[in-house]
């Protein structure tokens, strides 16, 4: 079981990264060498993210700082409620139990965090997000 948590949360936490250098550098290249802005921000309308792909980034986001700050647990800094993969994550109340992840449920988070890192890649060089 271990051995499965430990996957899980390295594919969540893999792909998360990669998906913030993406949003980061198209919203502000050279990031990294400018103290003044190192936020990544997916809520921006230059990467043309509906309600509901900004609803999962925030679950996604949320995810990844549970596993990484979190030992893996709902924490109290920041409330979720969302249903994902048929899995509702709820925070409210249920601050220091593990967080439900699984392999599927893994897996499916990086592809669609693959898919919105190309969506927004495509939004921000075609200029189509910011007029809308």
């Amino acid at each position: 079981l271990n051995f499965m948590e430990d996957a899980a949360s390295g594919v969540v936490s893999a792909s998360w990264l990669v998906f913030e250098q993406i949003i980061k550098d198209l919203s502000k290249p050279n990031y990294a060498s400018d103290p003044s802005d190192i936020s990544a921000n997916y809520q921006r309308s230059l990467f043309g993210f509906s309600k509901g792909e900004k609803a999962d980034l925030a679950l996604f986001y949320y995810i990844r700082n549970g596993m990484m700050h979190y030992n893996g647990a709902f924490f109290a800094y920041r409330d979720i409620d969302h249903t994902y993969d048929g899995i509702r994550y709820n925070s409210v109340g249920h601050e220091g139990e593990k967080l439900p992840i699984n392999i599927r449920t893994a897996y499916r988070i990086s592809a669609d965090l693959e898919r919105y890192s190309m969506k927004a890649w495509s939004a921000a060089k075609s200029g189509v997000a910011g007029r809308i």
